[in-house]
């Protein structure tokens, strides 16, 4: 997602070619509800697009309502596969935001 006007796949993939060189290392974060349940999910989500994940780290929210969960740093090897993990995260109801 592109923060102002123009919103559009088309415009991510315009900034992303000028500032991404593939390949590169990224970190994928998701803030949603559901535990670990919903971590694991995210983990799929990453796996299934750039296979085996070595780091995940985890945050509970102060209220332990919701918990943040970052997968990575991970190898991807093009803009589809960033597109690709987040369209299988938003694929979960228990997502709120990712980044």
């Amino acid at each position: 997602m592109v923060l102002g006007v123009d919103n559009s796949e088309e415009a991510w993939r315009c900034i992303d070619k000028r500032v991404n060189v593939y390949p590169h290392l990224r970190e994928f974060t998701a803030i949603g509800s559901g535990g670990s349940s919903f971590r694991q999910s995210m983990v799929n989500a990453v796996q299934a697009v750039v296979g085996h994940v070595e780091r995940v780290t985890q945050r509970q929210s102060t209220s332990g309502r919701y918990v943040s969960v970052t997968v990575g740093p991970v190898l991807v090897s093009s803009a589809d596969d960033i597109l690709e993990v987040y369209t299988r995260m938003k694929s979960d109801d228990r997502l709120r935001y990712f980044l």
